[in-house]
C-alpha cells in the first residue's frame, strides 16, 4: 500500500495589502479583464479597523457594465459585465456609432440586468467556417444549427435549430439577397430568459452561399451565444458574507451589511464565492484576497497591466513565488520600454535573491529559498543558532548555489503520519519512504528507501536513545547533485515509534524533499529570451542581452520558461506577464 496527499490546487492572489486597499480588475487576475478593449468592470474595496472588516461596508465590492463590440462587428455593441470574476452579458445597445444595432430592434426586452439577472456569455466569435448543406453546427449548453438545405438558385439557406435532438425553430436566411443587410444574413433565435421576454439568445451570421452540382456550401462569419439560465441578482440576496445592495441597468453594489470580519493571523476568510482573503500568520499586518481554481484545465495567471516601463515583483505578479506568513518573494522582473520596444542588453532585467526561510519542523533549523521564474528552489542549508540544523551538519557541501545551480523544494511538511510497518510513504520523483521494521525493544526502526522500485538506501533511526536528538531521530538520504557532494535531498523525522502484539507502526513529523535535479543558472546560460548575467552566492540577474523585444499590438513574446509578454490588440501600448499553469485530473 503507499500513501500520498497531493492535491491539484490553483491560487490566483491579488496584489499583497497591509492596510485599506482596492483591487480591480487590472491588478487582480481573479476580476474578469478585457487586455484588448481594456474593459475591467470589478472594484473590491477594504477599510479595515483593528484588524476587522467592520459591516456594514468593511468590504465593498462594486461592479457597472461597460460597452464592448461583437467580435462580429456587423451585430454592434452591447454591455458586458465582470461578477464574481466571469464574463456576463447586460444589455445589447442601440449605439449611434452602430450601423446596425440588430439585436437591440430584435429583442423585446434588451437589458437583462433591469431585469435584475446576468446570462453568461458562452460564444462570440468573428472565425469564418465553410460547412455543407446536411451538416449540424454545434453550440453550447446542447444546442444545434441544422444546416437543412440550400435553394436551387442558391440565395436561400434552409435551417432549423434543435436542442438534444428535439426541433425548436426553424428559419430562412437571404445572404446572397441584393444589397443582403445584417438581418437578411442573420439567424436569431430569440427566447424568454427568466423575467427577460423575447430576448437574442443565439445568433449566426451567414457570409454567403453556394450551390453547385456536387455540393452546397454555406460561409458562417459570425457566431453569438448567451446562456439560457439566468444568475439572480436581485438587492438583498446574499453571495457569501456579502449582501446585494444596489442594481439598476449599468450597476451591482455588495458590502458585508449584518457580517462584520475579523483578519486573524493565519487565517482564510471566504467572503464571496470563489473570492477570499488570506491573512499572514504574522504580526505584521498582511493579507490579500485570491481566487481558488481546482477544477482541470490551463488558467492564466496574470500580473498588474502597464502601459509603460514597469516594474514586477511577488507583492503584485501571482506568477511570482511569495511566502504570506513569512513575507518571502524576492523575484522582480522591470521592463524599460523604448520608443515600444525592450532594447537589449536590459529592456527587460529580472532579479531575484536567497532568503532565509524556516523548515516546517522546525527542530531541523533554515535553509536559503530563493524563488525563479515563479517557482520556490533550494539554495543551501544554514547553521542556524540555537538550533540543531541537522541537515546542515549531514550535508558535506551545504549550497548548490555555489555550484551555479538550484534545486526544486519538493515537499516541506510538518504534518503528522502514522505509517504502519510495511507501508509505504509515496515521494516526489519515484522515491517511496517505506517502515520496515522495528526492533524487539521498540527503540529502533529500520527506514528503507526505494527509488523506481529498486532499494536505494536502508539505514537504522533511533528515536528512543538516551539523550537522542533530531540527528539521532532524523532519517537522511544524501546525494551527490553535480559538483555539490553528499547533500541531503530527502529527509524524515521519526516522533515515536510503536510495537504492539499485532501491527507496529511509527509517528513520522517532519517530511523533506530536494529534486535530484539540478537547474544549471551558470553565467550565458539561456532561458528563453532571457540570459543569465550574474550567479552569485545568493542572488541571479538575467536580461534580454543578445534581443531587442518589441511590443507589437496583439503580441504574445516568451521570455522565461512559462513566463511570457501579452500585448493588446490596441493602438495605445498595453500589456501584462501571464503565465500558464495546468491542473492535471
Amino acid at each position: 500500500m503507499m500513501m500520498s496527499n497531493a492535491d491539484p490546487y490553483l491560487e490566483i492572489r491579488g496584489e499583497l495589502a497591509a492596510d485599506d486597499f482596492i483591487w480591480n480588475g487590472g491588478s487582480f487576475a481573479g476580476f474578469y479583464y478585457d487586455l484588448d478593449d481594456n474593459i475591467t468592470t470589478e472594484v473590491l474595496r477594504t477599510n479595515i479597523t483593528q484588524c476587522r472588516l467592520l459591516e456594514p461596508d468593511g468590504i465593498v465590492y462594486m461592479t457597472k457594465a461597460e460597452k464592448d463590440h461583437f467580435k462580429f462587428k456587423d451585430w454592434g455593441s452591447y454591455s458586458v459585465i465582470g461578477f464574481l470574476s466571469e464574463r456576463y452579458f447586460v444589455a445589447y445597445l442601440d449605439s449611434p456609432e452602430s450601423s446596425n444595432p440588430y439585436f437591440f430592434h430584435e429583442s423585446a426586452d434588451r437589458n437583462a440586468l433591469e431585469d435584475e439577472q446576468l446570462l453568461k456569455i458562452l460564444a462570440d466569435s468573428d472565425a469564418e467556417k465553410t460547412v455543407s448543406s446536411g451538416t449540424i453546427l454545434v453550440l453550447e449548453a446542447g444546442y444545434e444549427l441544422f444546416i437543412k438545405s440550400i435553394d436551387i438558385d442558391g440565395e436561400k439557406v434552409y435551417l432549423e435549430l434543435l436542442r438534444d435532438g428535439r426541433v425548436l425553430d426553424s428559419s430562412i436566411v437571404c445572404p446572397c439577397k441584393e444589397n443582403a443587410s445584417a438581418a437578411d444574413k442573420t439567424y436569431c433565435y430569440r427566447k424568454d430568459i427568466g423575467r427577460s421576454k423575447d430576448l437574442v439568445m443565439i445568433a449566426v451570421s451567414f457570409k454567403n452561399a453556394f450551390r453547385s452540382s456536387d455540393q452546397d456550401l454555406v460561409t458562417i462569419n459570425g457566431i453569438w451565444q448567451i446562456s439560457d439560465r439566468p444568475l439572480s441578482v436581485s438587492e438583498n440576496s446574499a453571495y457569501g458574507k456579502m449582501t446585494v445592495q444596489k442594481v439598476n441597468g449599468t450597476v451591482i453594489s455588495m458590502n458585508n451589511e449584518d457580517n462584520n470580519i475579523t483578519l486573524c493571523q493565519g487565517s482564510v476568510v471566504h467572503i464571496m464565492p470563489g473570492i477570499s482573503i488570506w491573512t499572514a500568520d504574522s504580526k505584521e499586518p498582511r493579507y490579500y484576497i485570491f481566487k481558488a481554481i481546482t477544477s482541470p484545465g490551463s488558467y492564466e495567471i496574470r500580473s498588474n497591466v502597464a502601459t509603460d516601463s514597469f516594474t514586477w515583483t511577488a507583492q503584485n505578479f501571482p506568477g511570482f513565488y511569495f511566502d504570506l506568513d513569512d513575507n518571502i518573494g524576492t523575484e522582480k522582473l522591470t521592463a524599460t520600454v523604448t520608443d515600444g520596444i525592450l532594447k537589449s542588453p536590459d529592456g527587460v532585467v529580472y532579479r531575484t535573491a536567497a532568503q532565509e526561510d524556516g523548515f516546517e519542523f522546525e527542530d531541523w533549523g533554515s535553509y536559503a529559498v530563493m524563488g525563479f521564474m515563479g517557482e520556490r528552489y533550494f539554495v543551501e542549508y544554514i547553521q542556524a543558532q540555537g538550533s540543531a540544523s541537522v541537515l546542515f551538519q549531514k550535508s558535506e557541501d551545504k549550497s548548490i548555489l555555489s555550484d551555479q545551480k538550484l534545486l526544486k523544494i519538493l515537499i516541506d511538511d510538518d504534518e503528522e503520519i502514522a505509517v504502519y510497518c510495511g507501508i509505504s510513504i509515496a515521494l516526489e520523483e519515484g522515491y517511496e519512504l517505506v517502515v520496515d521494521s522495528i526492533d524487539v525493544d521498540g527503540k529502533k526502526v529500520c527506514i528503507e528507501l526505494f527509488h523506481n522500485g529498486s532499494l536505494a538506501d536502508r539505514r537504522v533511526v533511533s528515536p528512543y536513545q538516551l539523550a537522542a536528538d533530531s540527528a539521532d531521530d532524523t532519517y537522511c538520504f544524501k546525494k551527490d547533485i553535480g559538483d555539490c557532494k553528499d547533500l541531503v535531498i530527502i529527509a524524515a523525522h521519526i516522533k515515536s515509534i510503536f510495537r504492539g502484539s499485532k501491527h507496529d507502526l511509527a509517528i513520522i513529523d517532519g517530511l523533506w524533499q530536494l529534486s535530484q535535479t539540478a537547474v544549471d543558472v551558470s553565467r550565458n546560460t539561456k532561458f528563453e529570451n532571457m540570459t543569465v548575467r550574474e550567479a552569485a552566492a545568493d542572488s541571479i540577474i538575467l536580461s534580454n542581452k543578445d534581443l531587442d523585444i518589441s511590443l507589437s499590438r496583439n503580441k504574445e513574446i516568451n521570455l522565461l520558461p512559462g513566463i511570457s509578454i501579452k500585448v493588446a490588440d490596441a493602438s495605445e501600448l498595453r500589456y501584462y506577464l501571464s503565465k500558464e499553469v495546468t491542473i492535471d485530473d
